[in-house]
């Protein structure tokens, strides 16, 4: 199994910068083909214009606004309603 933080962790690595196991390793998931690992980068090596919006507010962010907002009685489609209101402001 391949994860986007360790293949992160292996990018930065290689660039010379080393991570330890444990340390908290920052990234975004860019545009383009492929499975989510592949495109994640590190967040300070990305240009706004390359960040998929959507993928990184559908599996980082919903999720856990899921969990959070759901003790509050708050659903998902209120969560995503909310979302595309947003947008057309």
């Amino acid at each position: 199994m391949h994860a986007p933080h360790v293949e992160v962790a292996k990018k930065l690595t290689k660039a010379g910068r080393p991570v330890a196991r444990g340390d908290r390793v920052g990234y975004v998931i860019v545009k383009g083909p492929g499975k989510l690992y592949r495109r994640a980068e590190p967040y300070s090596k990305v240009s706004l214009n390359d960040v998929d919006y959507d993928s990184n507010v559908e599996n980082q962010v919903l999720p856990v606004a899921r969990r959070i907002l759901s003790v509050l009685g708050v659903s998902e489609q209120e969560i995503v309603a909310g979302r595309s209101a947003q947008a057309k402001l």
